[in-house]
């Protein structure tokens, strides 16, 4: 529409200088605020631009945050006023202001764009945020020759304290990224976070997404990227990250350009990238502390270009956030793990077993099944670290433990909750003759075969408790109770019945004569 047409504001002369001053220091007062309201900020200081220069209308456009006010009318977003050479001009974060007098005859205004609306002249003034361009200030008037260079300069300490505000702005959303790693929320919210924060800060790029490794496939995260797209990403094999990452230099830390239509990386995502309008895209690394590739983040541009300063600086930021968030996701789930796990044998730990011995005992009363507990210690185990060492005791346990497992269903659960006491809890048994029959097969799978401990064989033997829920006791303590004292039972007969045997130290590597047998 063009400016002539537009209900806008009526003409306010220029102020003084003196009041101007005043002006700013009334600007840098709501800008304080900004916070807590920054549309009407924003809208306030459009209004103060817009009086201090006698404009028609006056544009304030954050990129990141992405803000629009404008105060006395509209105009279309600064990207589609200008042509490209001029676009690419203004996102320098240095480039002085752009002071047009006239339209018509200006040949940096030679888009129609920005005489559709009506605007003759202008100044606009790009918002830097250091090494990045954060956004425009951006007057215009109906009439040739409204401006003169002091309202340049004008806008010029406007746009200083504004930038400021906006850089500000921005620190805070990348401080509420790292207060989401530090409130430990999901990985696929903050990285999601992530990405929106990046697409605010590449002006041009259509959707950012980041390709993240993890369990052996590729995850993208990016709400912009169109469905079809996102979904063949989804499909890749790992070889298509492994493939762009190769076109980084080693060690790079900076985005690469690189050309969808050839690159040969891209030959099966070619035409879905084309039909989303896509051309182009920046990879930047996402590297750990331990200089391990842990995944790329990717903005797609229509254009075949090179990122902006701007743009790589702020797609380097996002990539350092990302390292941070992943890597504290990883660390998070490996410190779990420990908490619930014993480190030896990798078996859930105590504090699981009881966990899991109360999810299932729960679960059976429920639904009125059975379940069995049973309490495993190995027999001379105390003889084997003492005679061939503590090594040679973690490599029978170790052993024990995948022996163990190997005879079990996917529902059973077998717990380390000692050095060398184990508890294994089998949900939805039918009754204790099969009970028994799952102590046979664990018996079977220690005894069949002697144990290599540090080059020595050693059989060894079990002595193994049952109880049974809820016969034996219905509560989770009781059931322990029941089991262990069934196995000290069973331990003490068999110490009874045989003498343990010696071990010498001194005996020979393992071999077909070189079994000791120790057996209940």
């Amino acid at each position: 529409m063009d400016l002539s047409d537009q209900n806008i504001a009526p003409f306010i002369p220029a102020p003084s200088g003196a009041e101007f001053l005043a002006d700013l220091l009334a600007a840098q007062a709501e800008l304080a605020t900004l916070e807590a309201d920054p549309l009407a900020v924003l809208r306030a200081l459009a209004d103060r631009a817009r009086q201090a220069c006698g404009a028609d209308v006056a544009v304030i456009e954050a990129l990141s945050p992405v803000w629009r006010v404008a105060s006395g009318g509209a105009l279309p977003p600064v990207a589609e006023l200008f042509p490209e050479p001029v676009r690419t001009a203004l996102r320098d974060p240095d480039a002085p202001p752009l002071f047009i007098d006239d339209t018509e005859l200006d040949p940096r205004a030679a888009a129609l764009a920005i005489r559709r609306p009506g605007v003759r002249s202008l100044i606009l003034v790009p918002l830097g945020g250091g090494d990045r361009v954060m956004g425009f200030l951006l007057v215009a008037s109906s009439s040739s020759g409204a401006f003169d260079p002091l309202h340049v300069t004008s806008l010029q300490l406007l746009g200083v304290l504004l930038s400021a505000a906006l850089r500000g702005a921005a620190e805070r959303e990348e401080r509420r990224v790292l207060e989401m790693v530090a409130r430990d929320l999901p990985l696929a919210e903050v990285l999601e976070q992530l990405v929106v924060l990046v697409e605010r800060q590449t002006s041009e790029a259509g959707a950012c997404v980041l390709l993240v490794v993890q369990d052996g496939t590729i995850q993208p995260f990016g709400a912009n990227l169109r469905p079809h797209l996102a979904e063949m990403v989804c499909r890749q094999p790992l070889s298509f990250t492994a493939r762009l990452a190769d076109r980084l230099p080693e060690g790079a830390t900076a985005p690469r350009m690189i050309d969808i239509v050839a690159d040969p990386a891209w030959e099966d995502l070619r035409d879905a990238s084309r039909a989303s309008g896509i051309e182009a895209c920046w990879v930047t690394p996402i590297g750990g502390a331990g200089g391990e590739r842990l995944g790329l983040a990717v903005a797609f541009t229509g254009h075949r270009r090179e990122p902006t300063r701007a743009e790589s600086v702020a797609l380097c930021a996002t990539a350092r956030l990302a390292a941070i968030a992943i890597e504290h996701h990883q660390t998070t789930r490996q410190l779990a793990y420990l908490v619930r796990h014993d480190v030896l044998t990798g078996l859930p730990n105590r504090i699981l077993f009881e966990d899991r011995l109360f999810q299932a005992m729960t679960l059976a009363r429920r639904n009125r099944t059975t379940l069995a507990l049973l309490a495993i210690d190995l027999d001379h185990f105390k003889q084997v670290n003492d005679t061939l060492g503590h090594q040679a005791g973690d490599a029978l346990l170790r052993q024990f433990a995948r022996r163990a497992r190997t005879r079990l269903r996917e529902s059973d659960t077998l717990a380390r909750v000692g050095g060398d006491e184990f508890m294994l809890i089998l949900p939805e048994v039918t009754d204790r003759s099969a009970a028994d029959m799952v102590v046979r097969k664990l018996r079977d799978s220690i005894e069949e075969e002697p144990f290599e401990l540090l080059g020595t064989a050693r059989r060894v033997s079990a002595s193994i408790g049952v109880a049974l829920f809820p016969d034996d006791s219905d509560d989770p303590a009781g059931l322990q109770r029941f089991a262990d004292g069934n196995m000290y039972r069973i331990k003490e007969q068999n110490h009874r019945l045989t003498a343990p045997a010696q071990i010498s130290p001194s005996e020979q590597p393992a071999g077909p004569d070189t079994v000791l047998p120790i057996h209940c």
